[in-house]
């Protein structure tokens, strides 16, 4: 089988500290995305200063059959920054694509979070 090229998505969402990265990224998970990664980043401006990147990786599918897989996404991706923005947290962008980048975006992640990981320990 091949892969679709767009066949997922990543939303990345920004946050000022690494406690409000972790309640966005919960309530992410909580809202239905199969997997969620925290990451700490500098800011351009300085290098002493961090701030944090919640990424969503999100395995879809969106197939592109007349427009109706990037409308999916774009309605996700919505809510994804209305969760992050409710919690203090901001829209940094996204994109579909192919899943094996959802894994290479999470390598290296701070604090990665699963639904099933938070079922059991709420």
């Amino acid at each position: 089988m091949t892969e679709n090229y767009d066949s997922a998505a990543i939303h990345v969402l920004g946050a000022p500290d690494e406690g409000t990265a972790m309640t966005v990224a919960q309530a992410l998970v909580r809202f239905g995305f199969a997997s969620v990664a925290v990451h700490s980043r500098e800011r351009v401006e300085s290098a002493a200063t961090l701030e944090w990147e919640v990424t969503v990786l999100d395995d879809g599918p969106y197939f592109d059959d007349d427009n109706v897989g990037e409308n999916a996404w774009a309605a996700i991706h919505q809510y994804a920054i209305a969760i992050a923005t409710r919690l203090g947290g901001w829209e940094i962008g996204g994109t579909r694509c192919a899943p094996t980048t959802l894994q290479r975006k999470a390598f290296g992640a701070t604090h990665t979070f699963k639904l099933e990981a938070l079922a059991r320990n709420p």
